[in-house]
């Protein structure tokens, strides 16, 4: 079963989510790619690659990288975490150009169907930590029209100049 919290997050207010991510539950941050098997760990959310920010993260627990399975993906040379089966949170930033902001996520499955098609739970601790995960964005962030507004986000909107525009 999957568990989302859907999100409006700038920049900033990604800073203090993960401030207040860290401060609530070990984390270690994963990068969406990778150049062999095993995951990339990166510094932090606000990583960025040739410039750009970089927007689809996993969040794991220390403890569970060495389960982390991943995909080669041939046709554009990369490996990719398997979140159907891996113990992560899926983290996708909201994009921002400073005019438009789009939605973001944090999502999660706690359970699965194996290949015999039999319900396969993620375990307890697993389970527990990301329940965490998103009690920690939604405590951290505003509730507004069913999604979630970064402090922030929510400010910008707040200013008729702004013209911020929430897809």
């Amino acid at each position: 079963m999957g568990h989302q919290v859907n999100f409006y997050m700038t920049p900033r207010d990604v800073a203090a989510l993960e401030q207040a991510l860290h401060a609530a539950v070990p984390i270690v941050v994963l990068h969406s790619r990778s150049g062999n098997e095993r995951p990339r760990v990166v510094e932090s959310l606000s990583h960025d690659e040739n410039g750009q920010q970089w927007l689809f993260f996993y969040l794991a627990r220390p403890e569970d990288l060495a389960e982390i399975a991943t995909t080669f993906v041939s046709t554009q040379a990369y490996w990719s975490i398997d979140t159907m089966t891996a113990p992560v949170v899926e983290f996708h930033l909201s994009f921002f150009n400073g005019k438009l902001l789009r939605r973001g996520r944090a999502y999660y499955v706690d359970s699965y169907f194996g290949s015999d098609q039999a319900r396969i739970s993620k375990s307890e601790e697993f389970t527990k930590w990301a329940k965490k995960i998103l009690t920690v964005v939604r405590r951290n962030l505003v509730k507004q029209d069913g999604n979630y507004i970064g402090p922030d986000a929510k400010s910008l909107l707040g200013m008729k100049e702004a013209a911020l525009i929430l897809e």
